[in-house]
């Protein structure tokens, strides 16, 4: 009977304490959200020391657009998702969020899309891809040291799955040549001919690299690697005209 007891009483004291903690946190949210916003703070996150967005784009899109008031508005009104919402218009914006911190000033932290490469269309018109296709617009501020593809055709964005597969490509062999620090100095330009065919235009010499269809990268590479190794190393960069390798086992040069 006592046993019972004890656990009867021990039970009625923990619902107790944990109603008692309840009501203290219910209470300080209420007291929080009675407050009003004191202001806003935008961070970008990220390694970059400069960014492709400014703070005043982000500013733009809370009062202006929309007329989103944020110094003095209670904070219980502010619909944090709205608000992302309205941020991710922007299509440089990758990720947002968003929180209050203890002095009620609300926090905006911005993760920027990377792009991976510039792309110029046969129209002139030029842009970047991000890493999952996004197209990014220039930016006022800076200008991304990406590799550059000219000959991009306009016409096939009607038919979604080529150009699916050919922006796919595109990105795989830029990711290719930004990663390794010799492709990335030597090559200034990339173009293409005839929607499938990429030629690329190194830094140093004035020769043309035929790379053909944008497939077996590494191995493409590979085989630039030992010709640039083995024989353009003893002959000189100026030695041949064009070097093609989109042969299978084969590079050819031609002077």
């Amino acid at each position: 009977m006592k046993k019972k007891l004890r656990t009867v009483i021990t039970i009625i004291t923990s619902l107790a304490v944990v109603a008692g903690i309840t009501v203290l946190l219910v209470a300080a949210v209420n007291h929080r959200n009675e407050k009003l916003c004191a202001g806003f703070e935008i961070k970008f996150r990220g390694d970059d020391k400069e960014w492709f967005m400014d703070k005043k784009d982000i500013v733009e899109l809370l009062e202006k657009s929309g007329g989103i008031k944020i110094k003095g508005k209670p904070i219980v009104e502010f619909d944090l998702f709205k608000i992302e919402n309205k941020i991710q218009q922007n299509p440089w914006v990758k990720n947002v969020d968003l929180h209050f911190d203890n002095h009620q000033i609300l926090q905006i932290y911005i993760q920027e899309e990377q792009p991976v490469v510039r792309v110029f269309e046969a129209d002139g018109k030029s842009y970047y891809f991000a890493e999952n296709r996004k197209v990014l617009p220039l930016s006022n501020r800076v200008t991304a040291k990406v590799p550059v593809i000219t000959g991009f055709p306009t016409e096939l964005k009607s038919n979604q799955k080529k150009y699916k597969t050919l922006v796919d490509q595109i990105i795989e062999v830029s990711k290719y040549i930004q990663a390794d620090p010799f492709w990335k100095a030597q090559i200034a330009q990339m173009y293409l001919q005839n929607d499938t065919k990429l030629y690329l235009v190194p830094t140093v010499g004035k020769q043309t690299i035929q790379f053909g269809t944008i497939t077996d990268i590494p191995k493409k590479f590979r085989k630039l690697d030992l010709f640039y190794e083995q024989v353009l190393a003893n002959v000189g960069v100026e030695k041949y005209k064009t070097i093609d390798v989109q042969f299978e086992k084969q590079i050819v040069a031609t002077k």
